[in-house]
Protein backbone atom coordinates (compact mmCIF):
# COMPACT_ATOMS: atom_id res chain seq x y z
CA UNK A 1 0.00 0.00 0.00
CA UNK A 2 1.21 3.51 -0.85
CA UNK A 3 2.89 5.12 2.20
CA UNK A 4 1.58 8.58 1.32
CA UNK A 5 -1.93 7.16 1.12
CA UNK A 6 -1.59 5.75 4.65
CA UNK A 7 -0.39 9.10 5.93
CA UNK A 8 -3.39 10.75 4.28
CA UNK A 9 -5.81 8.33 5.96
CA UNK A 10 -4.10 8.92 9.31
CA UNK A 11 -4.27 12.69 8.84
CA UNK A 12 -7.99 12.58 8.09
CA UNK A 13 -8.58 10.46 11.19
CA UNK A 14 -6.64 12.91 13.37
CA UNK A 15 -8.56 15.88 11.97
CA UNK A 16 -11.86 14.07 12.49
CA UNK A 17 -10.92 13.21 16.07
CA UNK A 18 -9.92 16.80 16.70
CA UNK A 19 -13.22 18.12 15.33
CA UNK A 20 -15.30 15.81 17.51
CA UNK A 21 -13.23 16.64 20.57
CA UNK A 22 -15.41 19.72 21.03
CA UNK A 23 -17.27 19.63 24.33
CA UNK A 24 -19.35 22.68 25.26
CA UNK A 25 -20.32 21.21 28.62
CA UNK A 26 -16.72 20.77 29.64
CA UNK A 27 -16.03 24.34 28.55
CA UNK A 28 -18.89 25.66 30.70
CA UNK A 29 -17.78 23.56 33.65
CA UNK A 30 -14.18 24.78 33.40
CA UNK A 31 -15.35 28.38 33.19
CA UNK A 32 -17.48 28.08 36.33
CA UNK A 33 -14.70 26.37 38.22
CA UNK A 34 -12.35 29.20 37.30
CA UNK A 35 -14.55 31.87 38.90
CA UNK A 36 -16.31 30.06 41.75
CA UNK A 37 -16.07 27.03 44.01
CA UNK A 38 -19.86 26.70 43.92
CA UNK A 39 -21.22 24.17 41.45
CA UNK A 40 -23.83 26.20 39.57
CA UNK A 41 -23.99 23.65 36.77
CA UNK A 42 -26.87 21.26 37.52
CA UNK A 43 -27.18 19.57 34.16
CA UNK A 44 -25.49 19.78 30.79
CA UNK A 45 -26.07 17.57 27.75
CA UNK A 46 -24.38 17.73 24.36
CA UNK A 47 -25.33 16.35 20.98
CA UNK A 48 -23.11 14.08 18.86
CA UNK A 49 -21.11 17.12 17.77
CA UNK A 50 -20.26 18.12 21.32
CA UNK A 51 -22.62 21.11 21.19
CA UNK A 52 -24.66 21.85 24.29
CA UNK A 53 -28.41 21.25 23.82
CA UNK A 54 -29.62 21.01 27.44
CA UNK A 55 -28.36 23.37 30.13
CA UNK A 56 -29.48 23.86 33.74
CA UNK A 57 -27.89 26.63 35.83
CA UNK A 58 -28.69 27.16 39.50
CA UNK A 59 -27.07 30.21 41.07
CA UNK A 60 -27.14 31.90 44.46
CA UNK A 61 -27.38 35.66 44.08
CA UNK A 62 -24.76 36.42 46.71
CA UNK A 63 -22.24 34.19 44.96
CA UNK A 64 -23.30 35.63 41.64
CA UNK A 65 -22.31 39.11 42.85
CA UNK A 66 -19.09 38.10 44.59
CA UNK A 67 -17.64 36.10 41.70
CA UNK A 68 -19.01 38.26 38.86
CA UNK A 69 -20.08 35.28 36.80
CA UNK A 70 -20.82 36.48 33.30
CA UNK A 71 -24.41 35.37 32.71
CA UNK A 72 -24.08 36.22 29.02
CA UNK A 73 -21.81 33.22 28.58
CA UNK A 74 -24.63 30.79 29.37
CA UNK A 75 -26.81 32.41 26.75
CA UNK A 76 -24.13 32.51 24.06
CA UNK A 77 -24.57 28.88 22.96
CA UNK A 78 -27.15 29.07 20.20
CA UNK A 79 -27.47 25.29 20.02
CA UNK A 80 -29.36 25.09 23.34
CA UNK A 81 -32.91 23.75 23.00
CA UNK A 82 -33.70 23.22 26.70
CA UNK A 83 -32.63 25.90 29.21
CA UNK A 84 -33.26 26.05 32.96
CA UNK A 85 -32.10 29.20 34.74
CA UNK A 86 -32.71 29.41 38.50
CA UNK A 87 -31.59 32.22 40.79
CA UNK A 88 -31.81 31.59 44.53
CA UNK A 89 -31.78 34.78 46.57
CA UNK A 90 -31.92 33.90 50.29
CA UNK A 91 -31.34 37.49 51.38
CA UNK A 92 -34.68 38.75 50.10
CA UNK A 93 -35.24 42.46 49.73
CA UNK A 94 -36.98 44.27 46.93
CA UNK A 95 -35.27 45.06 43.62
CA UNK A 96 -35.77 48.59 42.38
CA UNK A 97 -35.37 47.66 38.71
CA UNK A 98 -37.18 44.85 36.87
CA UNK A 99 -35.04 41.88 36.01
CA UNK A 100 -33.80 42.15 32.44
CA UNK A 101 -30.51 40.26 32.34
CA UNK A 102 -31.76 37.79 29.74
CA UNK A 103 -29.93 37.29 26.48
CA UNK A 104 -32.26 34.69 25.08
CA UNK A 105 -32.49 36.35 21.69
CA UNK A 106 -29.13 34.70 20.99
CA UNK A 107 -30.58 31.22 21.38
CA UNK A 108 -32.45 30.74 18.15
CA UNK A 109 -33.11 27.02 18.68
CA UNK A 110 -34.55 27.33 22.21
CA UNK A 111 -37.69 25.21 22.60
CA UNK A 112 -38.03 24.87 26.37
CA UNK A 113 -37.31 27.62 28.90
CA UNK A 114 -37.67 27.38 32.69
CA UNK A 115 -36.97 30.52 34.73
CA UNK A 116 -37.27 30.77 38.52
CA UNK A 117 -36.15 33.69 40.68
CA UNK A 118 -36.61 32.27 44.16
CA UNK A 119 -36.11 35.27 46.43
CA UNK A 120 -37.04 34.96 50.10
CA UNK A 121 -36.24 36.12 53.59
CA UNK A 122 -36.49 33.67 56.45
CA UNK A 123 -36.02 33.90 60.19
CA UNK A 124 -36.95 31.61 63.05
CA UNK A 125 -40.25 33.45 63.37
CA UNK A 126 -41.29 34.26 59.82
CA UNK A 127 -40.92 33.54 56.13
CA UNK A 128 -41.50 35.96 53.29
CA UNK A 129 -41.45 35.14 49.59
CA UNK A 130 -40.53 37.98 47.24
CA UNK A 131 -41.72 37.95 43.67
CA UNK A 132 -39.34 39.49 41.14
CA UNK A 133 -40.25 41.38 38.01
CA UNK A 134 -39.24 40.75 34.42
CA UNK A 135 -38.63 43.82 32.28
CA UNK A 136 -40.35 44.82 29.06
CA UNK A 137 -39.33 43.37 25.67
CA UNK A 138 -37.80 40.26 27.20
CA UNK A 139 -40.35 37.47 26.93
CA UNK A 140 -41.33 38.39 23.38
CA UNK A 141 -37.89 37.15 22.27
CA UNK A 142 -39.01 33.54 22.86
CA UNK A 143 -40.75 33.16 19.51
CA UNK A 144 -39.71 29.53 18.92
CA UNK A 145 -40.30 28.25 22.45
CA UNK A 146 -42.83 25.44 22.88
CA UNK A 147 -42.68 25.19 26.68
CA UNK A 148 -42.38 28.16 29.04
CA UNK A 149 -42.26 28.10 32.85
CA UNK A 150 -42.01 31.24 34.98
CA UNK A 151 -41.88 30.82 38.76
CA UNK A 152 -41.97 33.33 41.64
CA UNK A 153 -42.57 36.24 39.25
CA UNK A 154 -44.57 39.39 39.85
CA UNK A 155 -46.26 39.41 36.47
CA UNK A 156 -46.92 42.71 34.71
CA UNK A 157 -49.40 43.45 31.95
CA UNK A 158 -46.44 43.79 29.56
CA UNK A 159 -45.32 40.27 30.51
CA UNK A 160 -48.79 38.85 29.79
CA UNK A 161 -49.11 40.70 26.48
CA UNK A 162 -45.69 39.50 25.35
CA UNK A 163 -46.45 35.90 26.33
CA UNK A 164 -49.60 36.16 24.23
CA UNK A 165 -47.45 36.69 21.11
CA UNK A 166 -45.64 33.35 21.56
CA UNK A 167 -47.98 31.43 19.31
CA UNK A 168 -45.76 28.32 19.19
CA UNK A 169 -46.35 27.65 22.89
CA UNK A 170 -47.86 24.29 23.75
CA UNK A 171 -47.17 24.37 27.49
CA UNK A 172 -47.39 27.50 29.66
CA UNK A 173 -46.70 27.29 33.37
CA UNK A 174 -47.01 30.42 35.52
CA UNK A 175 -46.19 28.92 38.92
CA UNK A 176 -46.45 30.69 42.29
CA UNK A 177 -46.68 34.05 40.56
CA UNK A 178 -48.44 37.27 41.44
CA UNK A 179 -51.47 38.14 39.29
CA UNK A 180 -52.35 41.69 40.37
CA UNK A 181 -54.82 43.74 38.31
CA UNK A 182 -54.05 41.83 35.11
CA UNK A 183 -56.11 41.30 31.98
CA UNK A 184 -55.09 37.84 30.82
CA UNK A 185 -57.64 37.40 28.02
CA UNK A 186 -54.91 37.83 25.39
CA UNK A 187 -53.59 34.37 26.30
CA UNK A 188 -56.47 33.08 24.18
CA UNK A 189 -54.17 33.78 21.20
CA UNK A 190 -52.15 30.69 22.17
CA UNK A 191 -54.35 28.26 20.28
CA UNK A 192 -51.75 25.45 20.36
CA UNK A 193 -51.75 25.18 24.15
CA UNK A 194 -52.21 21.69 25.52
CA UNK A 195 -51.14 22.53 29.10
CA UNK A 196 -51.94 25.73 30.99
CA UNK A 197 -50.99 26.35 34.62
CA UNK A 198 -51.74 29.61 36.41
CA UNK A 199 -50.85 29.24 40.06
CA UNK A 200 -51.01 32.30 42.27
CA UNK A 201 -48.86 32.70 45.36
CA UNK A 202 -50.64 31.18 48.35
CA UNK A 203 -48.70 33.58 50.61
CA UNK A 204 -50.20 36.69 49.01
CA UNK A 205 -53.99 36.72 49.14
CA UNK A 206 -54.13 40.15 47.51
CA UNK A 207 -52.87 38.43 44.38
CA UNK A 208 -54.93 36.30 42.12
CA UNK A 209 -57.83 36.12 39.73
CA UNK A 210 -61.28 36.80 41.15
CA UNK A 211 -63.18 35.38 38.18
CA UNK A 212 -62.71 32.20 36.19
CA UNK A 213 -60.81 33.08 32.97
CA UNK A 214 -63.38 32.14 30.36
CA UNK A 215 -60.91 32.46 27.50
CA UNK A 216 -59.69 28.95 28.39
CA UNK A 217 -62.85 27.53 26.84
CA UNK A 218 -61.57 28.62 23.44
CA UNK A 219 -58.39 26.52 23.85
CA UNK A 220 -59.80 23.35 22.37
CA UNK A 221 -56.54 21.37 22.47
CA UNK A 222 -56.13 21.74 26.25
CA UNK A 223 -55.32 18.50 28.05
CA UNK A 224 -54.21 19.98 31.37
CA UNK A 225 -55.77 23.01 33.11
CA UNK A 226 -54.43 24.05 36.52
CA UNK A 227 -55.70 27.27 38.12
CA UNK A 228 -54.85 27.19 41.83
CA UNK A 229 -54.59 29.54 44.83
CA UNK A 230 -56.65 32.31 43.28
CA UNK A 231 -59.85 33.89 44.61
CA UNK A 232 -62.24 32.46 42.02
CA UNK A 233 -65.70 31.98 43.53
CA UNK A 234 -67.60 30.06 40.86
CA UNK A 235 -67.07 27.61 37.97
CA UNK A 236 -68.75 28.41 34.64
CA UNK A 237 -70.75 25.57 33.09
CA UNK A 238 -68.94 25.78 29.73
CA UNK A 239 -66.54 22.84 29.73
CA UNK A 240 -68.16 21.08 26.78
CA UNK A 241 -65.68 22.79 24.42
CA UNK A 242 -62.69 21.20 26.19
CA UNK A 243 -63.26 17.71 24.85
CA UNK A 244 -59.57 16.78 25.17
CA UNK A 245 -59.26 17.78 28.84
CA UNK A 246 -57.57 15.08 30.94
CA UNK A 247 -56.43 16.93 34.07
CA UNK A 248 -58.36 19.68 35.90
CA UNK A 249 -57.08 21.29 39.12
CA UNK A 250 -58.99 24.20 40.67
CA UNK A 251 -57.82 23.66 44.24
CA UNK A 252 -57.13 26.44 46.70
CA UNK A 253 -59.69 28.89 45.37
CA UNK A 254 -62.80 30.39 46.99
CA UNK A 255 -65.31 28.41 44.95
CA UNK A 256 -68.89 28.21 46.22
CA UNK A 257 -70.69 26.64 43.32
CA UNK A 258 -72.71 23.81 41.90
CA UNK A 259 -70.70 21.16 40.04
CA UNK A 260 -70.95 22.14 36.34
CA UNK A 261 -72.99 19.64 34.34
CA UNK A 262 -70.63 19.98 31.36
CA UNK A 263 -67.80 18.43 33.40
CA UNK A 264 -69.78 15.18 33.43
CA UNK A 265 -69.61 15.08 29.62
CA UNK A 266 -65.81 15.04 29.35
CA UNK A 267 -64.92 11.56 28.12
CA UNK A 268 -61.15 11.93 28.51
CA UNK A 269 -61.04 13.44 32.01
CA UNK A 270 -58.70 11.36 34.21
CA UNK A 271 -57.80 13.60 37.17
CA UNK A 272 -59.83 16.28 38.97
CA UNK A 273 -58.81 18.20 42.10
CA UNK A 274 -61.35 20.58 43.65
CA UNK A 275 -60.00 20.57 47.21
CA UNK A 276 -59.59 23.59 49.50
CA UNK A 277 -62.57 25.55 48.25
CA UNK A 278 -65.58 26.85 50.18
CA UNK A 279 -68.37 24.59 48.98
CA UNK A 280 -69.23 22.50 45.94
CA UNK A 281 -72.73 21.10 45.61
CA UNK A 282 -74.55 18.78 43.24
CA UNK A 283 -73.38 15.53 41.69
CA UNK A 284 -69.83 14.26 42.13
CA UNK A 285 -68.11 13.36 38.87
CA UNK A 286 -68.37 9.71 37.82
CA UNK A 287 -66.94 9.95 34.29
CA UNK A 288 -65.92 6.54 32.96
CA UNK A 289 -62.42 7.84 32.24
CA UNK A 290 -61.89 9.22 35.77
CA UNK A 291 -58.94 7.67 37.62
CA UNK A 292 -58.30 10.19 40.43
CA UNK A 293 -60.71 12.61 42.10
CA UNK A 294 -60.02 14.85 45.06
CA UNK A 295 -62.68 16.71 47.05
CA UNK A 296 -63.07 18.07 50.55
CA UNK A 297 -65.19 15.77 52.68
CA UNK A 298 -67.30 18.74 53.80
CA UNK A 299 -68.73 19.34 50.30
CA UNK A 300 -72.47 18.82 49.78
CA UNK A 301 -71.97 16.34 46.95
CA UNK A 302 -73.91 13.22 46.16
CA UNK A 303 -73.01 10.32 43.87
CA UNK A 304 -75.13 8.76 41.14
CA UNK A 305 -73.04 5.58 41.29
CA UNK A 306 -69.99 4.16 43.02
CA UNK A 307 -66.61 4.47 41.32
CA UNK A 308 -63.16 3.65 42.77
CA UNK A 309 -61.98 7.23 43.22
CA UNK A 310 -65.00 8.07 45.41
CA UNK A 311 -64.20 5.35 47.94
CA UNK A 312 -63.83 6.79 51.43
CA UNK A 313 -65.85 9.94 50.79
CA UNK A 314 -69.05 10.38 52.88
CA UNK A 315 -71.15 11.39 49.88
CA UNK A 316 -74.64 9.83 49.84
CA UNK A 317 -76.45 8.49 46.80
CA UNK A 318 -78.22 11.16 44.81
CA UNK A 319 -81.98 11.56 45.05
CA UNK A 320 -84.36 14.42 44.34
CA UNK A 321 -83.75 15.98 47.74
CA UNK A 322 -79.95 15.80 47.58
CA UNK A 323 -79.67 17.64 44.27
CA UNK A 324 -82.38 20.23 44.85
CA UNK A 325 -80.87 23.70 44.69
CA UNK A 326 -82.88 26.15 46.80
CA UNK A 327 -83.39 29.76 45.85
CA UNK A 328 -82.36 30.95 49.31
CA UNK A 329 -78.67 30.51 50.06
CA UNK A 330 -77.37 32.19 53.20
CA UNK A 331 -73.90 30.70 52.78
CA UNK A 332 -73.45 32.20 49.36
CA UNK A 333 -74.33 35.64 50.72
CA UNK A 334 -71.94 35.25 53.66
CA UNK A 335 -69.06 33.97 51.56
CA UNK A 336 -69.46 36.65 48.91
CA UNK A 337 -69.42 39.27 51.64
CA UNK A 338 -66.40 37.81 53.42
CA UNK A 339 -64.43 37.60 50.21
CA UNK A 340 -65.13 41.18 49.25
CA UNK A 341 -61.90 43.16 49.36
CA UNK A 342 -60.73 45.21 52.30
CA UNK A 343 -57.50 47.13 51.84
CA UNK A 344 -56.75 44.95 48.81
CA UNK A 345 -57.16 41.72 50.78
CA UNK A 346 -59.93 39.24 51.49
CA UNK A 347 -61.59 39.93 54.83
CA UNK A 348 -60.88 36.37 55.95
CA UNK A 349 -58.21 33.71 55.61
CA UNK A 350 -60.68 30.83 55.67
CA UNK A 351 -64.41 30.16 55.86
CA UNK A 352 -66.58 27.05 56.01
CA UNK A 353 -70.34 27.38 55.69
CA UNK A 354 -73.19 24.91 55.38
CA UNK A 355 -76.91 25.44 54.84
CA UNK A 356 -79.89 23.29 55.77
CA UNK A 357 -82.35 22.12 53.12
CA UNK A 358 -84.15 25.48 53.31
CA UNK A 359 -81.00 27.46 52.53
CA UNK A 360 -80.56 28.72 56.09
CA UNK A 361 -77.00 28.76 57.40
CA UNK A 362 -76.53 26.23 60.21
CA UNK A 363 -72.75 25.67 60.30
CA UNK A 364 -70.25 28.53 60.08
CA UNK A 365 -66.51 28.60 60.72
CA UNK A 366 -64.50 31.78 60.14
CA UNK A 367 -60.75 32.39 60.42
CA UNK A 368 -60.20 36.11 60.17
CA UNK A 369 -57.54 38.77 60.29
CA UNK A 370 -59.33 41.66 58.65
CA UNK A 371 -62.90 41.73 59.97
CA UNK A 372 -64.15 44.95 61.49
CA UNK A 373 -66.72 45.07 64.24
CA UNK A 374 -69.34 45.89 61.60
CA UNK A 375 -68.37 42.75 59.68
CA UNK A 376 -68.73 40.63 62.82
CA UNK A 377 -72.19 42.08 63.48
CA UNK A 378 -73.26 41.22 59.95
CA UNK A 379 -72.16 37.59 59.84
CA UNK A 380 -73.45 36.89 63.34
CA UNK A 381 -76.88 38.29 62.49
CA UNK A 382 -77.97 34.89 61.15
CA UNK A 383 -79.83 33.39 64.12
CA UNK A 384 -80.22 30.00 62.38
CA UNK A 385 -76.56 29.13 63.11
CA UNK A 386 -76.29 25.96 65.21
CA UNK A 387 -72.52 25.33 65.09
CA UNK A 388 -70.15 28.30 65.13
CA UNK A 389 -66.38 28.32 64.92
CA UNK A 390 -64.74 31.73 65.19
CA UNK A 391 -60.97 32.19 65.19
CA UNK A 392 -59.41 35.62 65.52
CA UNK A 393 -55.92 35.89 64.05
CA UNK A 394 -53.39 37.65 66.24
CA UNK A 395 -50.52 37.09 63.84
CA UNK A 396 -47.94 39.87 64.04
CA UNK A 397 -47.95 40.19 60.26
CA UNK A 398 -51.34 41.88 60.39
CA UNK A 399 -52.63 45.00 62.05
CA UNK A 400 -54.71 44.71 65.21
CA UNK A 401 -58.40 45.61 65.32
CA UNK A 402 -60.20 47.46 68.04
CA UNK A 403 -62.88 45.80 70.10
CA UNK A 404 -61.56 42.23 70.21
CA UNK A 405 -60.49 42.04 73.83
CA UNK A 406 -63.73 40.18 74.57
CA UNK A 407 -65.87 37.54 72.90
CA UNK A 408 -68.17 39.42 70.47
CA UNK A 409 -71.44 40.17 72.24
CA UNK A 410 -73.38 39.37 69.07
CA UNK A 411 -72.72 35.65 69.61
CA UNK A 412 -75.10 35.70 72.58
CA UNK A 413 -77.92 36.79 70.29
CA UNK A 414 -77.82 33.62 68.14
CA UNK A 415 -80.88 31.88 69.62
CA UNK A 416 -80.31 28.45 68.03
CA UNK A 417 -76.59 28.18 68.81
CA UNK A 418 -75.68 24.77 70.25
CA UNK A 419 -71.94 24.52 69.69
CA UNK A 420 -69.31 27.23 69.90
Amino acid sequence: MNFKYLLGILGISLVTSFVYAKDDCNEIKEYLESVSDYNALQECVTNDNGEVVTLSINMYSNRYESTKIDVKKFFSYNTITDLTYIIIDPDGGEMKEPLSDFYIENIENLKKFYYDHNSFFETNASYHQYHRKIGKNVLNKLKNVNELTLKHINLSQDNIDEIATLTNLKKLNLDDCLFIDLNIDSISNLSKLTELTMSSSYLENKSGLTEFPEFVFSLKDLKTLIITNHRISSIPDKFSNLKNLEHLDLSGNSIYSVMPETLHSLTKLKVVDLTENNEIKGKALVNESLEECYYDRKYSLCKIKDIPCLEGYPFENCDENSITITTKDDCQKIIEYLHSESEGKDKVDGVYCKNNEKGDVVDLEVINYYLTKEDVNKILSYDTIINLGYELGVDGRYRSFEGYEKVPEEITKISNLEKL
